[in-house]
């Protein structure tokens, strides 16, 4: 979909914050507990707004399970449980990171990124939804990017532009308040 040469003029930082919130959510924003392991031995379990954690894990044995009994306890303070085993972590950023072609469009290298989390389900885990679908950028309009990039390919002829406009009902139609 994004070439690797795309272009980008008069456009500032506001006006780029204001497109990203449009389409993408963050898992930045979320609410969430986050629990560090090293094979089972917890490193951290901290809860993101510093709230307690109730029913905190001593250990891990069955991240799935546990995620799942984290988020229960915890589903009036939480949007999402994240259990990290360490390595496996330090192994799936290796792998993406070495797995970069600069010639490659970056929406592939990102689409890729949260792919390879499929072959991690065991041991980057979160709950009530799968890694793919709740860490880092995730689209707000309910389309997959392969949804997306279909609909381009058939309503966008190639080697053309495509312009977003933004405006705002409230502020008398103001571009990119």
């Amino acid at each position: 979909m994004l070439g690797k040469d795309v272009l980008m003029e008069d456009i500032d930082i506001d006006q780029w914050r204001n497109a990203q919130d449009l389409l993408l959510e963050s898992s930045k924003e979320k609410r969430r507990i986050i629990v560090l392991h090293d094979n089972g031995v917890i490193r951290k379990c901290e809860h993101t707004d510093s709230l307690p954690v109730e029913g905190a894990p001593e250990s891990i044995v069955d991240a799935q399970a546990q995620a799942k009994d984290l988020y229960e306890k915890n589903k009036d303070t939480v949007d999402f449980v994240a259990v990290f085993e360490r390595s496996a972590f330090d192994d799936y950023f290796s792998t993406i990171q070495n797995s970069w072609v600069v010639d490659e469009p970056l929406d592939s290298y990102i689409h890729r990124t949260y792919a390879l989390l499929d072959d991690y389900q065991e041991t980057i885990v979160t709950y009530p939804g799968p890694a793919k679908k709740y860490l880092g950028l995730q689209w707000k309009f309910g389309m997959s990017r392969n949804e997306a990039s279909e609909l381009a390919h058939k309503w966008i002829s190639p080697n053309s532009s495509v312009l977003l406009g933004v405006y705002d009902e409230d502020d008398c139609g103001r571009v990119w308040y």
